[in-house]
């Protein structure tokens, strides 16, 4: 089976900072910690539990990065936030070996609609990554 995940990052300065990978996304008031996409996507969690966020459970942990995405806060199953894809544009798509195994990593711009509760649709740009680890390399 191969190892991958989705990660996210975006923000606008007036905004706060968004950050989701495959099982969280997480808003942050301020800047938020700094990390690089590529250590956002292997993380289990995208911030550290110390980091003041509101935070969303992914509602398909091995859904990848689908035309929609959506997400439900913890505490609550009627508090969902549901991101639609806008646009998207790949700016890197790096394959390579890790020993006998196949590593694919892709990189894309994308701007994705969410909606508030109860206030207009807003548009996040947003840069993501998707990492993959083949099983065998694609050799039988």
């Amino acid at each position: 089976m191969p190892q991958s995940g989705p990660g996210a990052a975006g923000a606008n300065s007036a905004r706060p900072k968004w950050v989701f990978n495959r099982n969280t996304l997480a808003v942050i008031s301020g800047n938020g910690p700094k990390q690089t996409l590529k250590a956002l996507v292997q993380r289990e969690e995208p911030v550290d539990e110390k980091i003041d966020a509101v935070r969303f459970n992914a509602d398909d942990s091995n859904g990848g990065f689908e035309k929609t995405i959506t997400f439900t806060k913890p505490d609550s199953d009627k508090a969902k936030l549901t991101l639609t894809e806008k646009s998207s544009r790949k700016t890197s798509d790096r394959t390579g070996r890790a020993g006998p195994r196949d590593e694919i990593w892709t990189t894309w711009k994308k701007v994705y609609r969410y909606a508030p509760d109860g206030e207009p649709p807003r548009d996040i740009t947003m840069e993501c990554g998707e990492y993959t680890l083949t099983t065998k390399g694609g050799r039988g």
